[in-house]
């Protein structure tokens, strides 16, 4: 007896089903020939292969709908049915699908779940994928960096860039900002102090240069350090009128400028001030570099008050020319030995006053009566004193000098002691015996 066999196919397990089994043939001339059903054939699908492995179903196009139940793998309560996963931890290990969402628990401790009311996604491990990106993300229209997005976001997990409207961090760690940065706390320490500490260490070691109204004094320094002082008022305001070098520590050496700083100056340039050949004088005060210090120095400086001319010889000063303004009638320039300048005749050392009114030669300015002294008036002769007796020789009185106020005409006066004798006339003469 021959037999054959064949596949029935889209039976589902643990299901009943009838199977009706008929014959065919064809004869001599060509008639196919149907026999009638055998009797109806019961049989029954098995839930699990006879085997124990798997049991494969294929379904051919038909929807399967959940009626408020759950599809489930792995051990979880038989009754989980309706259970909304958003709000209730179905307690066991595997994965859970139902219209709540989609979800993964391994001994009741959620490792996954995508919410289908919010849309929100929890993973407990890692998100694998060569990049994130918003749904409206739109990549840069630039060339070159930076290339902001023009909307949206894009983190590439890959090279590890970022790109957004507003920032941009390209793949070798460059990081553009169109907008502000702010903050106050970087790695515990405050954001300020941080870019302080971080700008002091990169230019540790290196130079500084300072601009200051007042001198170094003992400020610290690197060796080079330049320290420039400027000035406040007049013609110098906001002008450098010193300079200094670092000698490392607290010290600073002042610095002359050579005039091998300044290559050439256009004359045309020059609309005012004073050019001296070699010599740039600016500020106040103009001194020799050994002024004070050895041989023969001179300082030059100038103030609200006065203008003066300093000599010194080593470490001393010797002489001084000052000027002064007495009045709008008496004004003019002392020149005096000594250590300090004269001008107002309270110094002992000899001095010579140069004015309007005319010269007088003061062997001690402090002592103006008992000491010896000569005038020369601009319009009223001379006076010579020795001391206690003095000789006028005079065309014409100097009211300022009252003592002679008793002569009016051309005369020669003699006085010695508290006796005064005097001759009129153009050609005078008086011999004093002592």
């Amino acid at each position: 007896m021959t037999t054959q066999s064949i596949d029935v196919l889209g039976l589902q397990p643990n299901q009943n089903y009838i199977i009706k089994v008929f014959a065919t043939y064809t004869d001599a001339n060509g008639t196919t020939h149907v026999s009638d059903y055998s009797p109806p054939l019961q049989i029954s699908t098995p839930s699990v292969s006879g085997s124990g492995a798997n049991l494969q179903t294929t379904n051919y196009g038909t929807d399967i709908q959940l009626a408020g139940g759950s599809i489930f793998a792995g051990t979880f309560p038989s009754n989980i049915g309706q259970i909304d996963l958003t709000t209730t931890n179905p307690g066991g290990t595997g994965i859970i699908i139902n219209q709540t969402g989609i979800g993964a628990w391994s001994s009741g401790t959620q490792e996954f779940f995508l919410n289908a009311k919010t849309g929100a996604a929890t993973f407990s491990g890692t998100i694998t994928s060569p990049s994130i990106q918003s749904s409206n993300y739109s990549a840069s229209l630039s060339s070159t960096e930076p290339k902001y997005s023009v909307a949206g976001m894009l983190i590439d997990l890959t090279n590890g860039s970022i790109s957004a409207p507003q920032f941009r961090i390209t793949s070798t760690g460059s990081a553009y900002f169109s907008g502000d940065v702010s903050g106050s706390v970087y790695s515990g320490i405050n954001l300020g102090t941080y870019i302080g500490n971080v700008a002091a260490s990169s230019a540790s070691g290196k130079n500084t240069v300072h601009y200051s109204t007042s001198t170094p004094g003992t400020t610290s320094n690197t060796v080079g350090d330049i320290w420039y002082q400027y000035g406040t008022s007049g013609i110098n305001n906001g002008k450098v009128i010193a300079q200094w070098t670092g000698a490392g520590g607290t010290s600073w050496t002042s610095v002359i400028i050579s005039g091998l700083v300044i290559a050439n100056i256009d004359a045309g340039a020059i609309t005012t001030g004073t050019l001296a050949a070699s010599i740039l004088i600016s500020g106040p005060t103009f001194q020799t570099s050994n002024f004070n210090t050895s041989g023969y120095g001179i300082k030059i400086s100038g103030n609200s008050s006065t203008n003066s001319i300093d000599f010194s010889y080593n470490t001393q000063n010797v002489a001084h020319i000052t000027s002064y303004y007495e009045s709008s009638s008496q004004y003019g320039i002392a020149i005096n030995a000594g250590t300090t300048a004269d001008y107002t005749l309270t110094g002992s050392n000899p001095a010579i006053y140069l004015d309007t009114l005319g010269i007088n030669l003061y062997g001690n300015p402090s002592a103006f009566s008992t000491a010896p002294f000569i005038y020369i008036g601009s319009s009223s002769g001379v006076s010579i004193s020795a001391g206690t007796g003095k000789i006028k020789l005079e065309s014409q009185l100097d009211p300022s000098y009252t003592q002679y106020n008793s002569v009016t005409a051309k005369n020669i006066v003699a006085q010695s002691g508290s006796n005064t004798y005097s001759a009129s006339g153009n050609n005078g003469l008086i011999v004093l015996v002592y």
